[in-house]
């Protein structure tokens, strides 16, 4: 009898044993020790380099705007605080819109094909400036005067074509964009040639990023703000073209109502995203500033542009090659990355 209770009680004590080794729960997941990993695929993404920015302002001195013709005043948008930009127009005299046109010179006479000077490169570059396309030779010649033809026909779809630049219906403006501080007169009222029509603050002549730093990622970029696209050049400097948008958004107008205690700010970022792969920087090796080598998993050396690096991964655009659909993981040794 002892023999059987003997034999029962290890039975049972095996049986417990046999149940604990088979029902102990398996090792969580994150704790079980790591597979090594020899490829990875690329994950592609598209990439716009976007940082915020503060925009630096330059701005002219104040300046008085004058009648450039004589007569009577028949649309004169003018206000405290009213924004006149280049290539728009806000005044009238005597039923004929008035151009108003920012160049670095005043136009001081009417200008036909053929006549040179100063004054005709003033005219040339505002027209670039607005975005038209033509030579800043100083020579007025039939793409000069196409070119005014078509700012005009913009502001007056209706007038005949000018066949001289008029000098009396140009309102010159000291920057592409001017804030009115006080308007001298009203719709209605008669004017003389070169009388005062209204003062200005200072103009907005220029805007750029500042303190711009290396950025590996090409293309053209553009500043946003409030919203509002603005191309920038390749110095980060806002294109004069855009400045009227720019001086016309929420954010210009408090900054110049407080520059010491609210600075412009925007975000710079690449007009149109670059597509770029995310891979491990341990993947990388011939690293030679911005170029690097990867190995496709059968062993291939590809030349990569490092563009970036983003939480612990590095972001490439692959020079030349088909992307591969896998990379080595890690650089390889006796590769050479030529």
């Amino acid at each position: 009898m002892a023999l059987v209770v003997g034999a029962l009680l290890v039975a049972l004590c095996l049986g417990s044993a046999l149940g604990v080794v088979l029902t102990r729960p398996e090792r969580p997941e994150l704790l079980r020790d790591p597979e090594p990993v020899g490829v990875v695929a690329p994950a592609w993404r598209d990439f716009e380099d976007a940082r915020t920015v503060q925009v630096q302002l330059t701005r002219g001195p104040a300046a008085s705007l004058t009648a450039p013709d004589g007569g009577r005043l028949t649309v004169w948008q003018c206000h405290s605080g009213a924004e006149l930009r280049t290539g728009d127009s806000s005044m009238s005299i005597d039923g004929r819109a008035v151009l108003s046109l920012a160049t670095t010179i005043p136009l001081w006479r009417d200008l036909s094909v053929g006549d040179t000077g100063a004054d005709v490169e003033a005219l040339q570059q505002a027209l670039v400036d607005l975005g038209l396309d033509l030579a800043v030779d100083g020579r007025i010649g039939p793409s000069t005067m196409d070119a005014f033809v078509r700012v005009v026909a913009a502001i007056e779809p209706s007038s005949p074509r000018p066949a001289v630049v008029e000098a009396g219906r140009l309102l010159w403006l000291p920057g592409p964009t001017v804030r009115v501080s006080e308007c001298d007169l009203r719709v209605g009222e008669q004017v003389s040639a070169g009388q005062r029509v209204a003062d200005t603050d200072g103009p907005l002549i220029a805007a750029q990023v500042a303190d711009t730093v290396q950025a590996p990622a090409g293309g053209a970029r553009v500043l946003v703000v409030d919203g509002v696209r603005l191309a920038l050049d390749d110095e980060w400097r806002v294109s004069v073209a855009a400045l009227g948008e720019l001086a016309a958004t929420d954010g210009y107008r408090r900054h110049i109502a407080n520059p010491e205690a609210v600075p412009l700010t925007g975000t710079a970022a690449l007009d149109t995203p670059l597509r770029v792969a995310s891979i491990p920087p341990g993947a990388l090796f011939g690293v030679d500033g911005e170029r690097a080598c990867v190995a496709s998993s059968e062993g291939n050396v590809l030349g990569v542009q490092v563009v970036a690096s983003e939480l612990g991964q590095a972001l490439v655009t692959f020079e030349g090659a088909e992307p591969p659909a896998q990379i080595a993981a890690r650089a390889p040794g006796g590769l050479s990355c030529r």
